[in-house]
């Protein structure tokens, strides 16, 4: 396996036809063993009608394009079966990613000062934590991120990405772009896993 095996691999994971949907990613996250934010179609949940939800109008589209909040009497009227999730108000704004790269963790936390998805609006924060090396089984994949929203004293997650976007968040202080190749080469070597 070479660096361009890797490099090919990583240009048509790139590619939206490679995403799991919204609805494909809740599952994936769930039998991960992650806490998944509750979720289901428009008109099928016993959710109050002044509920704010996030509405999917777009089932792939990342980087908060694609989503809508509104109450759920909203979404029943104007979005009959979409796929919904309860919204959390807890921190409005602000999301945390678990980031994995090859055997690399990190933590991140953003936050928009001007809107309720926490990577949009003109002013915003991200905060990068580096966490120990080490491999999370139940998910077999080598590079990847799930996003939490805070749901009370808990986190649940709300979004599962496998070609997350790694500008301006601080990771290139950890590992330079040729390095990124080299730990996912490492994590190939330590699973058995074929790009």
């Amino acid at each position: 396996m070479t660096r361009a095996h890797v490099h090919a691999w990583w240009q048509a994971r790139c590619q939206p036809a490679a995403w799991p949907d919204r609805e494909v990613a809740f599952a994936l996250m769930a039998a991960q063993g992650f806490p998944v934010v509750r979720h289901g179609r428009a008109g099928l949940l016993d959710f109050p009608p002044e509920q704010p939800v996030v509405v999917y109008t777009d089932a792939i589209s990342t980087q908060g394009d694609g989503k809508v909040l509104m109450t759920y009497a909203q979404a029943c009227a104007t979005h009959p079966g979409a796929l919904v999730s309860l919204y959390h108000p807890d921190e409005p704004g602000v999301s945390y990613r678990l980031l994995k790269i090859g055997v690399k963790t990190f933590a991140l936390r953003y936050e928009s000062y001007s809107d309720w998805r926490s990577n949009c609006g003109p002013e915003g924060d991200i905060a990068l934590t580096l966490l120990p090396d080490g491999l999370i089984p139940a998910v077999p994949e080598p590079i990847w991120a799930v996003d939490f929203v805070r749901a009370g004293p808990a986190l649940v997650a709300v979004d599962y990405n496998l070609a997350p976007g790694i500008q301006a968040t601080g990771v290139s202080q950890h590992l330079a772009e040729w390095t990124i190749v080299g730990e996912l080469l490492r994590y190939a070597a330590l699973t058995g896993h074929e790009f």
